[in-house]
């Protein structure tokens, strides 16, 4: 399976990836969305791992105001670009961030109660494992 990881933060990119490579998969990194937005109109992508907290580089000026000083970025960019413009990611993108607490901010109604989201913390080899699962059952 191809997975795009969304992730600005270059170390945890780069081990999740290995991790996805050593376990059989591809994967292509990018630390920006207008980055994964390039990506994803030349290659196929069969699953999408994105983080919430990122520098909103690429996202209209209407929409960077409700990333919460970035702290939504991800999702903000989900609901505005992959949901109209890949929908057969929606239900094969899983947040990886420690800023999914701010999820919780959001009215219910407007999220999708089936997002898969993961919490990200120390490089628990548990998270990655459990990463790897959600992914092999979307496979």
């Amino acid at each position: 399976m191809k997975i795009l990881i969304v992730e600005d933060e270059a170390l945890i990119a780069e081990n999740l990836g290995e991790f996805l490579l050593e376990n059989g998969h591809s994967y292509i990194k990018s630390y920006d969305i207008l980055e994964a937005e390039e990506i994803l109109s030349r290659d196929s992508i069969d699953f999408l791992i994105c983080d919430l907290n990122m520098p909103p580089i690429g996202l209209e000026e209407n929409l960077q105001l409700l990333t919460q000083t970035g702290a939504l970025t991800g999702y903000i960019w989900f609901e505005n670009y992959i949901k109209i413009n890949h929908p057969y990611l929606v239900q094969r993108t899983l947040f990886f961030s420690a800023y999914l607490e701010y999820l919780e901010f959001i009215p219910i109604d407007e999220i999708d109660k089936d997002l898969i989201k993961i919490p990200k913390g120390n490089f628990d080899s548990n998270k990655f494992e459990a990463i790897l699962k959600l992914i092999n059952r979307k496979s």
